[in-house]
């Protein structure tokens, strides 16, 4: 639900928004066993297939949460000059987990996530913004006692250049960024080991633990346009260095450079 407006304030006229959003998340695993596997003979010899096994009649629930998310939030955009805009705005969050399986409840009410941004516009080519904001997102990951993981928390920058080029056929954005985050999830990996599970799972889930002061930063080029008619093109570059407290790349399943082309 949202409801927009404008209002005017020291002779200017200046737009204002304020919603609300509800979401719910029920989610629930179950895991059949299997009763026989087919073998699958000599490897040299396979031709690709495999015959499914026979699954058990019942079923092991290992997972049963369902999670509720309520926020409020209102914003302005403030004309302070014919070029520069403002753009001020927050939100209020509450969640809620219950996991029934474990008869586990707990959430967060009334966090406050503000916003703030500005924009800058030299001429009809070119218009520089930036902004910040807080970072408060609920997790399902477990840890190896089987405790939920804190809400992921943070705070966001991000300035960059926005520009559109003959006739608005070609479109770039040059933007650099930096992320902190505290409690971001990352699999529990015993060094002497497989890795550490989640207590009561069949079979194991991955144990998760909570890092801190993990700090991102990149940067990412983007040209979108119709170069000649009836083709569009998107391409981007984007690339990043993550880290921890204590220097350890994190979320190393992800690419640190990333090339997109896209074309229709």
């Amino acid at each position: 639900m949202q409801v927009t407006g404008n209002y005017t304030l020291f002779d200017r006229e200046h737009d204002v928004v304020f919603g609300a959003t509800y979401s719910e998340l029920d989610f629930k695993n179950k895991n059949y066993s299997r009763t026989n596997i087919a073998p699958v003979g000599d490897f040299n010899q396979w031709n690709g297939s495999y015959a499914e096994p026979d699954w058990s009649s019942s079923s092991t629930l290992t997972i049963d949460s369902t999670t509720e998310q309520t926020g409020y939030y209102a914003a302005s955009r403030l004309s302070l000059t014919d070029n520069f805009n403002v753009i001020l705005g927050g939100r209020i969050a509450d969640w809620e987990l219950k996991e029934t399986r474990d008869n586990v409840e707990y959430g967060d009410s009334g966090v406050f996530i503000p916003y703030a941004g500005a924009l800058y516009t030299f001429n009809d080519t070119h218009t520089l913004y930036s902004s910040y904001t807080e970072i408060f997102q609920p997790q399902n990951n477990q840890d190896r006692n089987g405790n939920y993981l804190d809400p992921l928390i943070g705070k966001s920058y991000e300035m960059g250049l926005k520009s559109s080029f003959f006739d608005d056929i070609l479109h770039t954005t040059v933007t650099i960024f930096k992320i902190d985050q505290d409690n971001l999830a990352q699999d529990d990996i015993n060094p002497n080991g497989p890795g550490f599970f989640v207590p009561g799972t069949t079979p194991p889930v991955q144990a998760s633990k909570a890092v801190k002061g993990t700090e991102t930063e990149g940067f990412e080029f983007e040209i979108v346009g119709e170069p000649r008619q009836n083709l569009n093109v998107s391409f981007s570059y984007t690339q990043f260095a993550a880290e921890d407290a204590t220097g350890e790349d994190v979320n190393t399943n992800q690419p640190r450079k990333l090339l997109k082309l896209f074309t229709t």
